[in-house]
């Protein structure tokens, strides 16, 4: 996401997203109309949301005048759906109507959880982004398959087709392990799964070094040089015991 839509009536609510985003992404700021109605909101909408990749409302600020927001960001008609992510009350939370797929954000999320989620929700995104694109290119390579002779470079086509639906099927699941709620260790295990069905070996492992502190650092410092292993699969147990 490049470009995001802010409806905020706080400036403190511009900092705290642009401190979440970082500065990657360009901030447009769109104060709530003074005299709020669902058609006021219709054209503080229309012109921008064509030029964004996001939208950001910040309900926390806004107040009642969110739910003529929503009802206006849910009607309008567009090719491609921005990512709309919501900071809301739990109160406002549990009485707005929020459609699948939008983020909301409690203003009682710590900050490294916040920024976690909304991590994960924009990479999520972008999964998605591109298995429409390879989904596309899967359908002009049927309909010129369908269209046309088979060429001298037809079998290297199939190939490339076999192995598209394969990335198609990897970043899928790559998505849903993102989407979940995980410890270490158990996102060491899907993760190697995954891999290991893409790569199609028989053995995987992962290895890192341990730092003295936290990855949050800005300066990190290593333990020692020696590698232990995090995760590992079809090894035997025994084995990865001992090189941990």
């Amino acid at each position: 996401m490049k470009t995001a839509l802010l409806l905020a009536n706080a400036a403190d609510a511009q900092q705290f997203f642009a401190g979440l985003l970082g500065d990657q992404v360009n901030l447009i700021l769109l104060p709530a109309p003074v005299e709020p109605t669902r058609e006021k909101f219709d054209a503080l909408f229309t012109p921008w949301l064509r030029l964004a990749d996001g939208v950001i409302i910040d309900a926390v600020s806004v107040g009642e005048s969110t739910r003529w927001a929503l009802e206006s960001l849910e009607a309008a008609r567009l090719t491609e759906s921005p990512a709309v992510v919501i900071r809301a009350t739990a109160l406002q939370h549990s009485v707005y109507p929020i459609p699948a797929g939008w983020l909301v954000i409690t203003d009682t999320d710590p900050w490294e959880q916040a920024e976690r989620t909304l991590s994960t929700f924009l990479q999520l995104r972008e999964a998605q982004a591109r298995l429409k694109r390879a989904d596309a290119a899967l359908d002009h390579q049927r309909q010129a398959a369908v269209a046309g002779p088979v060429a001298p470079g037809a079998a290297g086509a199939a190939v490339s087709t076999a192995d598209t639906l394969r990335y198609r099927d990897a970043l899928k699941n790559i998505a849903h392990v993102l989407g979940q709620h995980l410890d270490e260790n158990a996102l060491v295990v899907e993760f190697l799964r995954v891999v290991r069905e893409l790569v199609g070996v028989g053995k995987l492992a992962i290895f890192t070094r341990r730092f003295q502190n936290d990855l949050f650092t800005e300066h990190l410092a290593l333990e020692g040089q020696q590698l232990a292993i995090v995760g590992s699969s079809g090894i035997a147990r025994t084995l990865s015991n001992t090189c941990g």
